[in-house]
C-alpha cells in the first residue's frame, strides 16, 4: 500500500510540481508558525495530538459526514494539544485545503499529516500552514535528511515516523526533534502497542518521542507515560467515538481516571 501511495504522490508532483513552486516563489506574506515543540513543556503529562481522518485503506470510512473544522474546534475546546490533518486525497479522503481552513480557527499547533517523497511538498505544506510536517522514514531513503534539513529551514517541525530501530537510528542522524514510532505493520496493517514500548529504548532523552497508532484508552497513555513517550497520536478511536468531547477529554485527563 505504502508503494502504491507513494506512486500516486509522483504522479500528482507531475502535473503540479512546478506550480507549486511558482506559486510559493509569488507568495510574499506566508502564514505565521506555531511552536510545536512548545506543546511539550512543561512535560507533567503525556500531550494529546488528536487526528482529523475521514478514511483509511484498512477501515474504510470512519466519518462519513466530516467537518474538519467543527472536528478539529471539537478536539481544541476539550483538551487536545495539537491536531494532526490528514490530507492525502485518493486513499485517505483527505484535502490539503483542510489545514488553512482548520488554522484560521485554532490557536493550538497543526500537524501536516500526509505521505512527503519530495521538497516540493515542504514548500507546499509551509504556504498551507501547518506548524509540523510528518516525514515516513520508509519513505525516504537516502533523503530523510535532507528534508529534514529543509523542513527546519522553512520553519516547519519535522515529526520522523519510524517503524523498527533501523528506522529510528537513521532519524538520529538527522536533526530531527521530534520521532513518531507507529504500532501500524505496514505490511498487513496490523497493530501492536507493544512495538512503541519495545523502541523507545533506542531513543535518547533529548528527542521527543510519540506513540502513534493502537492508543485508545485513558490506560494506554498510562502506560505510554510509564515508559517515558511525551505525546500521543489518536486518531480513529476519536473519529469513531460516541461523544468525541468526552474521548478527547478521557485522553487528556487520562490520570484523573
Amino acid at each position: 500500500m505504502l508503494t502504491q501511495i507513494a506512486a500516486s504522490k509522483r504522479e500528482a508532483l507531475q502535473l503540479n510540481g512546478n506550480q507549486i513552486m511558482d506559486s510559493f516563489a509569488e507568495c510574499h506574506t506566508l502564514p505565521i508558525i506555531r511552536n510545536f515543540l512548545n506543546i511539550f513543556l512543561p512535560a507533567e503529562r503525556v500531550k494529546l495530538i488528536a487526528e482529523v481522518k475521514k478514511a483509511s485503506p484498512s477501515k474504510g470510512m470512519l466519518q462519513a459526514d466530516l467537518d474538519p473544522v467543527r472536528l478539529a474546534r471539537t478536539y481544541e475546546e476539550n483538551g487536545a494539544d495539537a491536531v494532526s490533518v490528514i490530507t492525502e486525497e485518493t486513499f485517505f479522503l483527505g484535502s490539503p485545503g483542510f489545514v488553512p481552513r482548520i488554522k484560521d480557527k485554532l490557536e493550538i499547533p497543526i500537524l501536516r499529516k500526509d505521505f512527503i517523497i519530495d521538497e516540493r511538498q515542504l514548500y507546499e505544506t509551509r504556504m498551507l500552514g501547518a506548524d509540523a510536517v510528518l516525514l515516513i522514514a520508509r519513505l525516504l531513503p537516502g533523503r530523510l535528511l535532507s528534508l529534514v534539513e529543509l523542513a527546519l529551514e522553512l520553519g516547519l517541525e519535522p515529526l520522523v515516523e519510524a517503524h523498527d530501530q533501523d528506522e529510528i537510528k537513521r532519524t538520529l542522524d538527522t536533526p530531527a526533534r521530534v520521532i513518531g514510532i507507529n504500532n501500524r505493520n505496514l505490511q498487513d496493517f496490523s497493530v501492536n502497542i507493544h512495538t512503541c514500548l519495545n523502541l523507545i529504548s533506542v531513543v535518547p532523552d533529548h528527542i521527543y518521542c510519540i506513540a502513534e497508532s493502537g492508543i485508545s484508552s485513558a490506560d494506554d497513555i498510562l502506560t505510554l507515560e510509564r515508559y517515558g513517550f511525551g505525546g500521543a497520536l489518536v486518531g480513529e478511536a476519536l473519529v469513531t467515538a460516541i461523544d468525541i468531547g468526552i474521548k478527547t477529554r478521557q485522553l487528556v485527563q487520562y490520570k484523573e481516571g
